[in-house]
């Protein structure tokens, strides 16, 4: 089984620069393994690595599909798969780096066969729609709370399909989605590294940032992908931040507040993440930025050797 060395840590931690700086030292390839950078013309307000940090170091699932097209963890193992074995033949050290941990879990394991027939999943969607036709997008969070309290939690502020995918994955299965079945063989053996970031740092960093988005010219991005046609009736764009924004954009909220939102919003989703790794991973190397860049130098060693 092939070693696989992935970089997580929740948004604002600093991955893009440590995977930066260790492409300074190694010939590296990087698989991005995050839900939302994926889509494309929505670089700002996904913190997406910018196209001269992409000329120094080559990046792949990024700007892979448009904000009204759906891509799964599924999906995402297929694809980093083939790309993996692609840049090993090259000689090269891929590295995963994101912090979605579905999408790192299901290329680790591989997630189990889906044995449900269409027919049960048609009659639990027409289900869920009646509900959010009849009473609102309120009644599935509700309903979801009361069912499965640990997606809840996780998704709890998240657009309403993903809340919705959530209930129907409970009621066809009986257990939560985020306690997702996984093979029990496993496609590679990990090598975890997550940067760990004080709370009140990370904070800073996250408030920070959405400062330095706006200023950046979120707004106009926002325009842009609302001028194309495209709006909350995506569920790419109804996220952290795009959603905000747009509140401001139809008056709803000032531009203050929509800021405000939008740091209070990516504050809760980065302490969901954190939740998240410190479940469901339990073999990992977890320290600053600055000492695991050195570990994953030593990794990266071993691991050019091996495959020279």
């Amino acid at each position: 089984m092939n070693d696989l060395i992935i970089l997580m840590a929740p948004t604002a931690s600093g991955k893009t620069s440590l995977s930066l700086e260790l492409a300074k030292r190694f010939p590296i390839e990087i698989i991005s393994a995050d839900s939302r950078q994926i889509f494309k013309y929505m670089d700002i307000g996904t913190a997406k690595v910018t196209k001269e940090e992409q000329k120094l170091v080559k990046h792949h699932l990024i700007d892979i599909i448009n904000p009204d097209e759906s891509y799964s963890a599924g999906s995402f193992e297929i694809d980093s798969k083939k790309i993996i074995n692609n840049i090993i033949s090259n000689k090269k050290i891929p590295i995963v780096v994101g912090g979605t941990g579905f999408y790192i879990k299901s290329l680790v394991y591989g997630l189990e066969d889906d044995k449900i027939s269409n027919e049960k999943k048609k009659e639990v969607r027409e289900y869920i729609n009646t509900i959010l036709q009849n009473e609102g997008p309120e009644k599935i969070a509700n309903l979801l709370k009361e069912k499965d309290i640990l997606a809840y939690n996780y998704y709890e502020g998240n657009n309403i399909r993903r809340l919705s995918r959530a209930l129907e994955f409970y009621l066809l299965n009986g257990y939560s989605i985020t306690q997702q079945k996984f093979h029990s063989k496993q496609n590679y053996n990990p090598n975890y590294f997550i940067i760990n970031t004080e709370r009140d740092k990370l904070y800073h960093n996250i408030n920070q940032r959405c400062i330095e988005m706006w200023d950046n010219g979120f707004q106009n991005e926002v325009e842009n992908l609302l001028k194309i046609g495209y709006g909350l009736h995506n569920y790419s764009i109804n996220s952290v931040g795009y959603r905000e924004c747009i509140s401001y954009l139809d008056n709803k909220i000032s531009k203050e507040k929509a800021i405000e939102e939008m740091q209070k919003h990516t504050r809760h989703f980065a302490k969901r993440q954190v939740t998240w790794i410190n479940n469901q991973i339990d073999d990992k190397v977890s320290d600053t930025k600055e000492k695991i860049l050195d570990t994953m130098c030593i990794k990266c060693e071993k691991f050019l050797k091996n495959i020279s």
